[in-house]
């Protein structure tokens, strides 16, 4: 028994032996990425300013650490900043270690490499993004896309197929890239592209007709509207109409106002909006009492802002003859009337 309770104390000796060990071997290891981070970072930062800097060496356990905070901090600069950096990964071979990478790492890797490639204009990675351009991996292949715009903006055809159906890929980054890539590229392939897709690889790329100019976005909603009798991409349509609408196209919004379907309603009033006259006020103020909330709420608020929250809208809070619509008219002029007052303070 005292042997027992000898051997068990030496294992729990032991154990916090091993514990304190593993614990203190973190703890040098983190300050150790900490400080390499530190200088790499004041590096980079001097590089890209322009200043002058001591040469380090770049030891090759630390490579994949100092390649990481190459491509985050490379991925915000732009014009000279960018190209002195470029210039000054290459004296330090970041590219060379990022082509094996490529080469030889696993999907975290690669997804590395493939964006530092990008970012360097390497245009030995581009058959390996378009080889993974279709991979089943959403960070794979969302950078395999960005870094082909980057080396060749004419993959944009093939780009634009994958955001056309692929639900995986983030809206964010995607809108990131293509505004990079800006309309002179973008303009012609989201026509290209647009004929080819289906109804919903249409709706998926309207989410993106923000990026195009202003012209070809407008000219691309009002084609699909002439075309579709689908309440779905029609009202995707309208809310990719909006920001690019035209005093014009108050008459093409005011078709949708009364259709059967609340979201396409919805969309329309958001085109209306900042487009309505004075002849719009019967439409909205009967769509003040429509059954779905979302159109009721809509529509006060567009009634009361073409009323600039005037004696008529309060008149209509109080005497509408519906109780929903008078409700929806009383919390568009108290939010309407709390924007003034925020916009005063500001």
């Amino acid at each position: 028994m005292e042997l027992a309770v000898l051997f068990f104390a030496i294992v729990a000796i032991a154990f916090v032996f091993v514990i304190v060990f593993i614990h203190r071997n973190n703890v040098t290891q983190t300050q150790k990425q900490n400080e390499l981070h530190a200088i790499w970072e004041r590096v980079f930062s001097n590089v890209a300013s322009g200043s002058k800097i001591k040469r380090l060496g770049l030891r090759d356990e630390d490579r994949y650490a100092v390649l990481l905070i190459f491509h985050s901090m490379r991925e915000f600069q732009h014009g000279d900043s960018a190209e002195r950096l470029n210039v000054f990964a290459r004296e330090i071979q970041l590219d060379a270690y990022a082509r094996e990478l490529l080469k030889y790492g696993d999907s975290s890797d690669r997804i590395l490499a493939i964006g530092v490639l990008g970012q360097l204009g390497n245009a030995s990675a581009f058959p390996a993004a378009e080889s993974m351009l279709g991979s089943p991996g959403l960070e794979l292949s969302q950078a395999s896309a960005q870094c082909m715009l980057r080396l060749d903006p004419q993959s944009i055809d093939d780009v634009l197929a994958q955001v056309s159906f692929r639900d995986d890929w983030m809206a964010p980054r995607v809108e990131q890239m293509l505004r990079e890539l800006g309309p002179t590229h973008l303009d012609p392939a989201m026509k290209r592209t647009m004929l080819l897709a289906d109804d919903r690889g249409k709706q998926r790329l309207l989410e993106f007709a923000g990026c195009c100019s202003d012209e070809t976005a407008r000219t691309l909603c009002l084609e699909i509207l002439i075309a579709t009798k689908n309440p779905e991409l029609t009202a995707a349509t309208l809310r990719a109409l909006a920001p690019h609408a035209q005093p014009a196209d108050a008459t093409l919004a005011r078709r949708y106002l009364h259709n059967e379907n609340w979201f396409v309603q919805l969309a329309a009033l958001r085109v209306l909006e900042p487009l309505a006259s004075e002849e719009d006020l019967p439409a909205l103020e009967t769509l003040a009492g429509d059954r779905d909330w979302w159109v009721r709420h809509r529509a006060a608020e567009v009634l009361v802002t073409l009323s600039h929250g005037n004696s008529r809208a309060k008149a209509l809070a109080e005497t509408h003859p519906d109780a929903y619509a008078r409700a929806a008219i009383a919390q568009a002029i108290a939010e309407y009337t709390l924007s003034l007052k925020n916009a005063v303070h500001e």
